[in-house]
């Protein structure tokens, strides 16, 4: 079986051309919930193709489908396999897939990219704010809003090292009203 006879839709599905010209679909092999694999014979050969790999293939920039009214995405400056959106999400193209975020130092959420920690507002200041520079921390306006939220570009501003103490000060109220109406 040639390559031209398998198919691969937008959505990820695989499909190879029958004895007739039918096209039919591939069952998957290896599968997973994260990464299904599919086994192909191509020129005379046995493959193992992982779904993220045929994507990154055949769809690269698909998953700009599922941006929303409103929302922009960049490449991460050092992180060429990574995409940030100005609403705060990661799209990993190793991966093929929206990365999950976690939170970190009991506050500001988090994503790993190449095994590395990175804050999700940091990301996002950094490639959306357009005063931020080398030097200037990305602060939170309203450090109360929810997550997503807290991470929207529109919550963000780009502030020197002398102005964190102010920050600081401020923050540590805010966490005790937190903790107050968790506590109460």
């Amino acid at each position: 079986m040639s390559p031209e006879s398998h198919f691969v839709s937008n959505y990820g599905r695989m499909f190879q051309l029958g004895k007739q010209g039918r096209r039919t679909a591939i069952k998957t092999f290896a599968a997973s919930n994260r990464n299904p694999s599919y086994l192909l014979r191509i020129e005379g050969k046995s493959t193992l193709i992982s779904l993220s790999t045929i994507m990154r293939e055949h769809w690269k920039f698909e998953f700009i489908k599922d941006l929303e009214e409103g929302e922009e995405c960049k490449q991460i400056m050092g992180f060429p396999d990574y995409y940030v959106t100005n609403r705060g999400r990661v799209f990993s193209m190793f991966a093929y897939k929206w990365q999950s975020i976690g939170k970190k130092f009991n506050y500001y959420f988090g994503v790993t990219l190449n095994r590395k920690g990175k804050f999700i507002h940091t990301l996002v200041g950094r490639h959306f704010l357009p005063d931020w520079q080398e030097g200037l921390l990305v602060c939170h306006r309203d450090e109360t809003l929810p997550f997503p939220e807290l991470n929207f570009v529109d919550n963000l501003w780009a502030g020197t090292p002398s102005e964190t103490p102010k920050m600081v000060s401020k923050k540590a109220d805010v966490f005790q009203e937190i903790k107050g109406c968790v506590t109460n």
